[in-house]
């Protein structure tokens, strides 16, 4: 059975300053969890390296808050590979950039709120993976 130290992720989210404190509050819920971020840096402008660690990644976390190219098409090819893959938008947002698909809303003032919905999902897929079940 693989354990969850064993499991890279993949968090996708734009660059700027005002997604700091979320992008820290993800990789500290992660690495509680476990988990080993795959480290790419910005998304932006770095395609070829968010798709090869898409493709190197167990799990991918993308906030789709701003809806930039880059992380849209990297949630793209992640599907294509069967990744299981949480898409986050903020509270603030009209609605989800991609119809049809289920999001995690959350609000960017509330972190613990944020963590604690992270550690749910991940647990759940780790559960499933360590089954044998395919899980996207």
């Amino acid at each position: 059975m693989e354990s969850p130290r064993s499991l890279r992720y993949l968090y996708l989210a734009p660059f700027d300053s005002s997604f700091q404190d979320i992008r820290k509050t993800v990789y500290a819920t992660l690495d509680k969890l476990g988990g080993v971020p795959y480290q790419i840096g910005s998304p932006l402008g770095n395609i070829d390296r968010s798709v090869n660690a898409a493709y190197d990644a167990d799990l991918v976390i993308a906030d789709l808050t701003s809806s930039y190219p880059e992380i849209m098409y990297t949630v793209g090819v992640a599907h294509t590979l069967g990744k299981p893959v949480l898409l986050m938008v903020q509270r603030t947002e009209q609605k989800g950039p991609l119809g049809g698909y289920l999001y995690l809303i959350y609000d960017p003032n509330d972190l613990e709120g944020l963590e604690k919905k992270i550690e749910e999902w991940v647990t759940r897929i780790v559960s499933g993976i360590e089954r044998g079940h395919a899980v996207a």
